[in-house]
């Protein structure tokens, strides 16, 4: 009797923690894809006609400090950084990346806003972000476009109109290289993985890359 008592037992305790495990493992799945560009009401967005980039991007676990920023391209040649940020997420905060810019037409010209952190930028050069009306792709996850001066490309748009002598873009390319050499503008959101926070830091707030001659 006692023998089939602690089998039983046994037994619950086991399928107890399998339980307990199971619950814990889709609980912190269902954290890490709770996305900013999920909560946002997408017929809203599309209805004015805003685009986006950002809030798809999750830091790999094995990083936990990064360098998030959008690159202009301007005719081939790299113009500038700007919209930096240093990020490093909390012990048991989703490891999505909290960042995203958007821009579209309004009733005052062409508008943009850089989220991060909370926090928003607007009206960051307004009008050239109005050029990216053409290819559009994001990052989902922790894939990416392929690396660009030293970060990972994890979005990227491009205007219509090609560069002096190219012929029409295509919208479904998401080479980076190719980006750069048919489309007049184009505008990457970009990652850094980093060592440390400071180091992070130190990167978003420091001085920014020279363009292109």
């Amino acid at each position: 009797m006692r023998n089939r008592f602690w089998t039983l037992a046994h037994f619950t305790l086991t399928l107890s923690c399998i339980g307990c495990c199971a619950y814990l493992l889709v609980r912190d799945q269902r954290r890490d894809q709770q996305r900013p560009s999920e909560h946002m009401d997408f017929a809203l967005r599309h209805f004015h006609q805003v685009r986006w980039l950002g809030g798809d991007y999750a830091l790999p676990t094995s990083q936990d400090h990064c360098v998030i920023a959008i690159l202009r391209f301007e005719d081939g040649k790299f113009k500038e950084r700007f919209g930096s940020w240093a990020w490093s997420p909390s012990s048991g905060e989703s490891r999505t990346v909290p960042y995203m810019v958007m821009w579209g037409p309004t009733a005052d010209g062409p508008q943009s806003v850089v989220f991060s952190g909370g926090m928003s930028m607007t009206g960051i050069l307004k009008k050239w972000f109005a050029n990216l009306d053409g290819s559009i792709g994001r990052s989902h996850g922790v894939s990416d476009f392929g690396e660009l001066r030293g970060y990972r490309v994890i979005g990227y748009a491009g205007s219509k109109e090609p560069r002096a002598g190219r012929d029409q873009p295509r919208a479904f390319s998401s080479d980076v290289d190719s980006l750069i050499e048919n489309h007049k503008h184009v505008g990457f959101l970009v990652v850094k993985h980093c060592a440390s926070e400071e180091e992070a830091k130190r990167i978003a707030n420091g001085r920014t890359e020279p363009e292109d001659r």
